[in-house]
């Protein structure tokens, strides 16, 4: 039986939305300025809802179609892409990447806190003992990081400001940005893994991501609002920032319209409809209920869908307070919940998110997904989390008087 929310959570989860985007009186925007929020089931949107304004600066009103910087839900994408190769033999996992993006073989290995203030290597990097293969790219155990999570890389972005991860172009991928900082296959690290696993699919496929994408993806399962270059930002969610006294200001961080790359890692916008038909694409093995098309065969989906790391490997963030996860990882773009989240979300569900606090979650055993999107900085806003996961516990409170009733 398809779960579709009563009357009365639609109701509770509008609210929920409503706390968070509807100012306060005097006030001319909310705790965070603009949300959209949507919740799915395997055949079809039955929640979708938002609020808020496109910016403080100009105070337009939010539209639930209005596009917004997806960051890091990329890498869900870029891996379906990835596995469609796969899936067609273009592509083996435990391969080299080398094998299909010759550069990856110039990326040495540093030990952590090799890096000086100045931006130079205080020890050389070293050719790592075992190459980066494509699996590792999928799962972040290519030794890969980010400059806002490595000392390291932080320094050496300082050095060269001429490329940067905002819009790098394939000169960026070198030792002096983003050199490997453990040994491939050694430890999940999350970084720009995602970044070079879409080049690789750039390379096999023989045109930029964002084509190959619209080709296998977009087109085929009607994202039309999807895309990883923009005319206009008219309709357009701007990126925000909250300061440490909880004031919020425009965000500095400008949206690139015609990047040098398509960054598998970050560099889609589109909307939430959109985002909500490619998770119905997981929730059902591969197939689009929205146009009656098999995107990728089921059985590549169920093996993908599981956890991949090796024996040991955990998700885990190495940055001062950072919760303790030990979850797994799949071939998907998203982590697996190995045991059963708080909110009601059981294990063996996928997850994953985006910077600006974007956050969906996709449950196999119950046929539904949800995608919280906001463009409010830094990431893991406390209260954008918090209200996310209320939101998300109150569609698991009915699915769970649903199945004490036998309703579901």
């Amino acid at each position: 039986m398809v779960f579709t929310p009563s009357p009365q959570l639609i109701e509770q989860l509008q609210e929920i939305v409503g706390e968070l985007t509807t100012p306060d009186e005097g006030e001319k925007y909310g705790a965070i300025p603009a949300a959209i929020v949507g919740l799915t089931n395997s055949d079809k949107t039955v929640f979708l809802n938002g609020g808020g304004v496109r910016s403080i600066k100009d105070e337009e009103s939010v539209q639930l179609e209005d596009q917004m910087s997806l960051y890091s839900c990329t890498k869900s994408m870029t891996a379906l892409a990835a596995l469609k190769l796969y899936e067609d033999g273009k592509l083996k996992l435990d391969e080299p990447a080398s094998t299909y993006l010759p550069l990856v073989e110039h990326i040495g290995l540093i030990d952590p806190g090799t890096v000086n203030k100045q931006g130079e290597f205080t020890q050389q990097p070293r050719k790592p003992k075992s190459p980066v293969k494509v699996r590792d790219l999928f799962l972040h155990t290519s030794g890969l990081s980010y400059n806002f999570l490595s000392k390291d890389y932080y320094y050496l972005s300082k050095k060269d400001k001429g490329e940067t991860m905002l819009n790098p172009s394939e000169k960026y991928f070198t030792n002096d940005k983003i050199p490997l900082i453990y040994e491939p296959g050694s430890k999940w690290l999350y970084g720009h893994s995602t970044d070079v696993l879409g080049l690789v699919v750039s390379y096999v496929a023989g045109k930029p991501l964002g084509e190959y994408l619209k080709e296998v993806l977009f087109d085929p399962i009607g994202m039309t609002s999807t895309t990883f270059h923009l005319k206009s930002t008219d309709n357009v969610l701007k990126p925000h920032f909250r300061r440490k006294d909880l004031s919020i200001i425009a965000s500095s961080a400008s949206l690139n319209l015609d990047p040098k790359l398509d960054m598998g890692g970050q560099g889609a916008i589109g909307t939430v409809s959109d985002y909500l038909r490619f998770l119905r694409v997981w929730l059902n093995y591969g197939y689009s209920p929205d146009t009656n098309t098999r995107v990728l065969k089921e059985e590549t989906v169920k093996f993908a869908v599981k956890n991949h790391l090796p024996p040991g490997v955990k998700v885990a963030f190495d940055i001062p307070k950072a919760p303790k996860i030990d979850d797994g990882f799949s071939l998907t773009g998203n982590a697996v919940n190995e045991r059963p989240m708080f909110t009601g979300r059981p294990a063996g569900s996928l997850y994953w998110g985006g910077l600006a606090n974007l956050y969906y979650w996709i449950d196999l055993e119950n046929g539904i997904a949800g995608f919280w999107a906001s463009q409010i900085l830094p990431p893991a806003d406390p209260i954008t989390a918090s209200t996310y996961f209320r939101w998300e516990a109150s569609v698991y409170s009915e699915i769970k008087s649903l199945k004490k009733k036998g309703k579901l």
